[in-house]
This record gives structure tokens, sequence and C-alpha cells, in this order.
């Protein structure tokens, strides 16, 4: 992040290594920074592929953990989505990038954490 609180391209990096390397709340958070073009040029397509690899990436250990009532695909997708569309703007807007960034990774990590069993 620079320090006027705006997500910087730099600071973006580590974020796209992780995504890369296969975790799945990196790869929700840059798909959700190019929804949004924070720190990378927004691109409606690219975000959206990376919310889809990062839903195909959690799917199996969250179908694991709840294999009574698993969610689909497109559901986990979905919600990724609308929270991506709900929560990051509202946050970036009260808070600074900087820090509404920060706050919305921690809570996508959390909710992945919870759905998969991890604690």
């Amino acid at each position: 992040m620079s320090n006027d609180g705006a997500v910087s391209p730099r600071s973006s990096r580590p974020i796209a290594r992780d995504a890369a390397a296969g975790d799945a709340a990196s790869q929700w958070l840059l798909g959700s920074l190019y929804l949004f073009g924070l720190g990378v040029p927004q691109d409606r397509h690219t975000g959206m592929t990376l919310m889809q690899t990062a839903t195909h990436t959690a799917i199996p250990a969250i179908r694991a953990a709840i294999p009574q009532d698993p969610l689909s695909e497109m559901e986990l997708f979905s919600a990724m989505l609308n929270l991506a569309e709900e929560a990051l703007p509202p946050m970036v807007q009260q808070h600074g990038a900087a820090w509404g960034v920060a706050s919305y990774k921690q809570s996508v990590r959390t909710i992945l954490q919870a759905l998969s069993g991890c604690q």
C-alpha cells in the first residue's frame, strides 16, 4: 500500500504471488481488486476469472468439511462475487484503500476457513 492509503501496484504483487501459488483467499482478493481497479488495472473479466479460480481452489475443502449440505461451485462463486461488490467498496470508501483492502482480505480468509472447517 502506498503512503497515501491507496493500493499501489507494488503492494498487489505479494497478493498476485500468493494467488498464483494456489491460495484461495489471495485469488479471491486479487479478483476483487481487478473488479474495482485497486492497485491493478480495472478488468472485470480478469477479476471474474480469478474469483472462479478461487472457487475451484476452495470448493474441495469446503465440501469435505460440510458433506451433508455441500455448496455448489456456482453458489460459492455467487457468494464471493456478492461479497466483493457489497463489502469492498464501502470498506475502501470509509477507511481508505490500505485499511479497507487489509480488512477485506482478513474477512475473506476468515470466511474460507470457517467454510472449510479450518481454525
